[in-house]
């Protein structure tokens, strides 16, 4: 019996040190392969999950593309950028998902940021995108957590096209359940998990909470052939397979134009313009956004910064992992939208006090 349990001991403190070990030799992070440091995220009825306010901490990809730090501030946005003129405009920008937030670049490399540089008026750009929040969610986080703390002259929302285009949006953001977001967080403080091969599934939240326990499953999903992996995959019940990291929208949806007037309206009604910018997206056509366009209403200020990096002939900009923009990105899509921000708030703010004056 003895014997037994010395050998039990013996086993768990070599696992334990195994750990350890691991853990000093690479982060937790980027072994992984998760986008944040732990504890970004924490649960919210509206999304299941939001950012934690006053976050401090790393984005840091597993291939070692970059290892930047983060700092939110206390609703759990990127820190809007700094002006020395009390009276400066404010312009909000929301949507983009992760390419407008900034993934993987400082806040001074920011897309809004840029173009507080590059703009002749006088602005603070706030940044109201969240990573996998599609555009709806997009606004009701602004609207819910940034908006009482704002006065923005302009508001730039932005849509960035992954796959398919899509012309139709939720109607409203239904609560998530409390089951749902204890999915959410099964696996892994910090929500976004490693792409999971069946081993690494079967092992459940052990394989997102342990290095070894995470490396032993990616070993036997890399080992095991293909067949046998997709049969397997095929047997494991839907409770075990990892969740998704945005809960799925059901229910009623509106057409994408009568998302957009409703805003315009909403807007209009505080006095606070509104432009459409269409974000780009590497080694796709020209026309990307081609289907999305008949979808503004007439009127509404809209910019194909996608089409425009084209006809610059910087359709190849720098990215970082997983198609994010790299600094340089960000500045050639910046120097193509202040100009037009320049001119909606000439058009809409008369020249208002606290802009410059002089010509672009």
């Amino acid at each position: 019996m003895r014997r037994w349990l010395a050998l039990v001991l013996g086993v768990l403190a070599g696992i334990a040190a195994a750990e350890g070990f691991l853990g000093l030799v690479v982060s937790k992070t980027r072994a992984m392969g998760l986008w944040y440091d732990a504890g970004i995220h924490r649960r919210d009825d509206r999304f299941g999950f939001t950012f934690q306010g006053g976050y401090r901490g790393l984005m840091e990809h597993q291939d070692r593309v970059f290892h930047v730090p983060l700092e939110l501030d206390e609703a759990g946005f990127r820190r809007p950028s700094e002006s020395r003129a009390s009276d400066a405009a404010e312009v909000v920008f929301v949507g983009g998902q992760s390419m407008m937030f900034g993934y993987g670049v400082r806040d001074a490399a920011t897309i809004p940021w840029q173009v507080a540089r590059d703009t002749r008026h006088e602005i603070r750009a706030w940044n109201a995108a969240l990573p996998g929040f599609d555009v709806h969610r997009s606004w009701v986080a602004y609207r819910d957590d940034m908006a009482p703390r704002v006065r923005p002259k302009l508001v730039v929302l932005s849509i960035y096209r992954f796959g398919e285009a899509r012309t139709e949006v939720p109607a409203s953001i239904p609560p998530v359940s409390q089951e749902d977001q204890d999915a959410l967080f099964r696996f892994h403080p910090s929500i976004v998990v490693s792409a999971a091969g069946p081993f690494a599934t079967l092992m459940g939240p052990l394989a997102f909470r342990f290095q070894l326990a995470n490396k032993l499953a990616r070993f036997a999903d890399a080992v095991v052939p293909r067949d046998r992996v997709a049969t397997l995959a095929r047997t494991l019940p839907p409770s075990w397979r990892p969740p998704r990291r945005t809960p799925p929208v059901s229910g009623p949806t509106m057409p994408l134009r009568s998302f957009l007037d409703r805003l315009r309206s909403v807007l209009e009604s505080e006095g606070t313009a509104m432009m459409v910018a269409f974000l780009p997206r590497k080694r796709s056509n020209r026309e990307l956004y081609a289907p999305l366009r008949p979808h503004v209403p007439e009127g509404m200020v809209v910019i194909d910064l996608h089409r425009a990096l084209h006809e610059a002939g910087r359709a190849r900009f720098p990215t970082l992992a997983n198609g994010h923009y790299a600094p340089a990105a960000s500045r050639a899509i910046s120097r193509a939208l202040a100009p037009e921000i320049d001119a909606v708030l000439d058009r809409a703010l008369l020249a208002a006090p606290g802009a410059r004056s002089e010509a672009p």
